[in-house]
């Protein structure tokens, strides 16, 4: 039988032009995947050691979930521990502890005194780890302590502070910026913005009830992974690094503090878990 050489021509034509599109299909998603490791920061070869990275009340940014519960339920009765609790809506997956808030205001007291510590847990599908920490204390009248001596304990503890006035934007109070192997970063370092401090994407809160946890459908609107949405993270100083900062309100007494204020959290560690889990949901859509 003879074959029509039109007929021919035209699935051949067909053919070239169904591989090429699989080629380019093929092609962008590559690039997607090179944009996102290009953005999203990469752990430290071996991962993230939590005994490097600054801690409070000896909760380390990066220790597992389990092990900073251990220690807060040690630290407070459970009279003074909330914990909040997110489960992903539409999803098999066990609901899973995002926040602690412990302690509150002190008693006995002579004038308004409190000590508060929260804790924030990363989001699955990746290791629940301590991605970020702060807490509030408020000095009782004839127990603060000196302004000069706490900036002291704190240099101490977490190295020398970032220069004020170094930075644009930069936020008052003491600051610090570490990579994730614990290595203070000079203020010269691209992208650092000491308010980045506490700022993370991951979600803020949940329910207080375990029976009725709050149920999260997005953790990144509208986020699909293209170059836009790359871009959106690569541009924004939050997305990486480590980050420590001390605001001290001082008391009447300027010489003695009143408030202190720290926040501290691991934002490369945040950026990677709310990327991980964002791609987790939005494979939970496409599966319906």
């Amino acid at each position: 039988m003879r074959r029509d050489p039109f007929i021919h021509n035209k699935n051949s034509i067909l053919a070239i032009i169904f591989a090429v599109a699989c080629v380019a299909a093929a092609g962008a998603a590559v690039q997607a995947s090179g944009q996102a490791q290009s953005v999203i920061p990469s752990a430290p070869a071996g991962g993230v050691d939590p005994s490097k990275l600054p801690e409070i009340e000896g909760i380390h940014l990066g220790m597992p979930a389990q092990d900073a519960l251990a220690k807060i339920k040690l630290m407070f009765p459970p009279n003074q521990l909330d914990m909040r609790y997110v489960k992903f809506q539409n999803a098999p997956d066990a609901m899973w502890v995002s926040q602690a808030i412990s302690g509150g205001n002190g008693t006995g007291c002579k004038s308004p005194c409190s000590d508060q510590l929260t804790v924030w847990f990363s989001t699955p599908p990746n290791k629940q780890v301590v991605i970020a920490i702060g807490r509030q204390v408020v000095y009782e009248i004839g127990k603060q302590p000196a302004m000069a001596g706490m900036m002291d304990s704190l240099r101490k503890q977490y190295g020398q502070e970032l220069p004020k006035g170094a930075i644009p934007n930069a936020v008052s109070g003491m600051s610090w910026v570490y990579d994730e192997s614990g290595k203070l970063l000079p203020v010269s370092t691209p992208k650092i913005q000491p308010g980045c401090a506490g700022n993370i994407q991951d979600f803020p809160g949940g329910g207080p009830n375990p029976n009725s946890p709050n149920r999260v459908s997005t953790l990144l609107p509208l986020f699909t992974g293209n170059a836009a949405d790359m871009n959106r993270i690569a541009i924004n100083p939050c997305r990486s690094h480590v980050y420590v900062l001390a605001d001290m309100a001082p008391a009447s007494n300027a010489t003695l503090l009143g408030i202190l204020r720290l926040s501290m959290s691991e934002n490369a560690e945040d950026t990677r878990d709310v990327y991980a889990g964002q791609m987790y949901l939005n494979g939970l859509v496409k599966k319906k």
